[in-house]
């Protein structure tokens, strides 16, 4: 998965794809570990509250040189 968004990270043309890319992969990590931990009720809320995330990262991200 790390692979897959390094590659769009890339694509995007993001200054530094690695770490955006492992920002990103914390946030769906983030949404796994809540829906084990609190069940598949709160799938919904942990899924919008990580793509305020992601939108907030990608809107930062600078472009590359």
């Amino acid at each position: 998965m790390l692979d897959v968004l390094h590659g769009l990270c890339e694509e995007a043309k993001c200054d530094a794809p690695g770490e955006l890319a492992s920002q990103l992969l914390l946030l769906i990590d983030g949404v796994s570990a809540r829906v084990l931990v609190h069940g598949p009720g709160q799938a919904s809320e942990a899924m919008a509250a990580a793509a305020h995330a992601a939108a907030a990262l990608l809107t930062a991200a600078p472009p590359a040189p």
